[in-house]
């Protein structure tokens, strides 16, 4: 009797354990699924800033590559326009973008002053996407013939970097030449009117300077610097979003594919707003990569630069180069890199 009194008590436990198991089974996936949910969180708008006619914001916007991504998530897309990279860090500083794309230098600045933002992606722009660009009036044959002359740039911008590079080359410094601070669409104007004798600029404009005659093309990048345009995001969005901030980058990656598949469609989207002939957009397109990376060749660009900004006195503390950028956008599958 005891026996059998035994053997119900035993199995009596048995189904206990095995149904307390299936309850606390049941609750940790009903968990995860609600963990999951609770982590693919989404902002109410996108907040992009593009440069007045950089190519793949403009063309992502008027072909709504963005709208079209995040329809489905009830998410809105706002655009707002700056002439350089500088205004593009206050802009981050003060909360009002979420991701831009623009060149190293003010990125790198804003980093290195603390601003909360990280270098996510790249995009290729070449050698020959900037250059140094002479007037026929300034007599100007060789690097070392910019002593004492005045020189229109972005200051604060890749093109200062790349001056400093021509300068390093012809073995003069800075102050052996007048920097004047123009934006790139303004450069042009300053050689025709002769208020400089060259200016450091970027295409469009450089092509559009040489096809208005204001002046030529001397140097490139070739030999000196590669132009790399980031693609940087607020570590704030970044952190609260990773599965929104790796679907942007995959917009930005077809994004340039496009491009360079649709090359005629693209200059005459690019044309108007850069006031370029869409022929010269057209030629200018097929030097560059499409594609998003974040290769070991964009880091040490990214380096080279940080070393400028150093030994220039712009930053005034030492940044480590694994600190600027973040890969894990990368991993979800969308790009390889």
């Amino acid at each position: 009797m005891e026996y059998f009194i035994m053997k119900k008590i035993v199995a009596l436990t048995l189904v206990t354990i095995v149904f307390g198991s299936l309850l606390v089974a049941c609750k940790s996936k009903t968990d995860l699924v609600s963990f999951e949910k609770a982590e693919i969180k989404k902002p109410q708008v996108i907040k992009i800033a593009r440069l007045n006619a950089e190519a793949v914001n403009l063309v992502a916007k008027e072909q709504k590559f963005f709208e079209k991504e995040f329809e489905k998530d009830d998410i809105k897309i706002e655009y707002s326009i700056f002439d350089s990279g500088a205004p593009i860090v206050e802009g981050f500083t003060a909360g009002r973008i979420d991701i831009s794309l623009t060149g190293d230098q003010p990125i790198l600045n804003g980093i290195a002053k603390g601003v909360p933002i990280s270098i996510v992606g790249a995009i290729d722009g070449g050698v020959k996407n900037q250059g140094l660009v002479v007037s026929e009036k300034s007599n100007i044959k060789d690097l070392k013939d910019l002593k004492g002359k005045k020189i229109g740039l972005g200051i604060g911008t890749v093109n200062q970097h790349l001056l400093s590079l021509y300068l390093d080359k012809a073995g003069l410094e800075e102050s052996d030449v007048k920097m004047v601070n123009l934006k790139p669409g303004d450069g042009v104007n300053a050689l025709i009117t002769n208020d400089v004798d060259a200016i450091i600029s970027i295409e469009p404009f450089i092509s559009l300077a040489e096809s208005k005659n204001a002046g030529k093309l001397l140097f490139d990048g070739t030999g000196y610097k590669r132009s790399v345009v980031t693609l940087t995001v607020s570590n704030d969005f970044s952190e609260k979003y990773p599965e929104i901030t790796s679907r942007i980058l995959k917009v930005y990656n077809d994004t340039t594919i496009w491009i360079d598949e649709n090359k005629e469609e693209a200059a005459k989207i690019i044309a108007n707003e850069a006031k370029v002939p869409e022929e010269l957009l057209v030629k200018i397109s097929a030097n560059k990569k499409p594609g998003v990376t974040l290769s070991e060749d964009d880091i040490k660009e990214f380096n080279s630069t940080l070393v400028f900004l150093e030994k220039s006195k712009i930053v005034d503390r030492k940044i480590e180069i694994e600190s600027v950028f973040n890969r894990e956008f990368f991993k979800v599958g969308y790009i390889l890199s």
